[in-house]
């Protein structure tokens, strides 16, 4: 993974990435599997997909802070509630 001069990341394709489909709200989306994370992110585009799929979770002010694992300050535009279902190893989790 390298970080730019802007705080993004990018994952490079030469390293394994642990992903799964998880059902948010009734939407399958692929997401990352980041056991580290405190909370659960996603940037404006997919949270934008899901809304054009209907999802029925708005967009509301989030007063958190969140910090990269570098320490930066990442930007928070919102937070928003969803049920998530997903299956790992035969059985079903879910977050809201």
């Amino acid at each position: 993974m390298e970080e730019n001069e802007e705080g993004v990341c990018k994952v490079s394709t030469a390293c394994h990435v642990l992903t799964m489909n998880a059902t948010i709200d009734g939407i399958v989306q692929e997401v990352l599997i980041d056991s580290g994370s405190v909370s659960n992110l996603m940037g404006e585009d997919d949270f934008q997909k899901l809304k054009n799929a209907s999802i029925k979770g708005n967009l509301e002010h989030c007063s958190r802070k969140l910090f990269a694992y570098s320490g930066r300050e990442i930007e928070v535009v919102g937070q928003f509630k969803a049920e998530i279902l997903w299956e790992m190893l035969g059985w079903f989790s879910i977050l809201s």
